[in-house]
């Protein structure tokens, strides 16, 4: 096993590792509270479900069984990011369409398990190209990408909201560049 990840790391490419750096940043970046565009907060959620896409039509067979998983586990992960985020509370600019977040691990979190899944289920593939053809290898990897994929939208959905109905305040002077 230690050989195997061993040579999973070693045979990676320098911008995976580039990738990662930058991710962790991202990640780190989100436990400190601050004050952004709410247009910034639907970045990551738009890349992500752009992969997740990309996953679905191209790493496994687009078949009921397989979207009928991603749509499930992309509405649950929605479920579970409003969850998370509708507990803090927010102070919004809309003239300056400013929002500031609560700092949180959850960002982090997530960011790790999709790059670490993505990595994972990528090397499985590049050693066994036959593997997609396998039933629990697709649901468990559209589970895994629709959760965390969701959990991104229903966070961003959540914002948004709270971004319409809570009371507005300059924030103007708090934005970190």
């Amino acid at each position: 096993m230690i050989e195997y990840v061993t040579e999973a790391l070693y045979n990676t490419p320098w911008w995976v590792y580039a990738l990662f750096i930058y991710l962790f940043m991202i990640g780190i970046r989100a436990t400190k509270t601050s004050v952004v565009s709410i247009k910034k907060l639907f970045i990551i959620p738009i890349i992500f479900t752009v992969l997740s896409i990309h996953t679905l039509l191209t790493t496994v067979e687009p078949v009921i069984i397989n979207v009928i998983t991603w749509v499930v586990a992309m509405g649950l992960g929605g479920l579970i990011g409003w969850i998370l985020v509708n507990r803090f509370k927010f102070k919004v600019d809309r003239p300056h369409w400013l929002i500031k977040v609560p700092g949180n691990w959850t960002t982090f979190i997530l960011i790790m398990i999709i790059f670490v899944s993505k990595y994972a289920f990528g090397y499985a593939i590049g050693d066994d190209p036959t593997i997609t053809q396998s039933v629990p290898f697709d649901v468990l990897l559209l589970i895994v990408s629709g959760l965390c994929t969701g959990t991104f939208v229903g966070r961003a959905l959540c914002y948004l909201s709270k971004f319409y109905t809570q009371s507005s305040a300059n924030l103007e002077d708090q934005v970190i560049v």
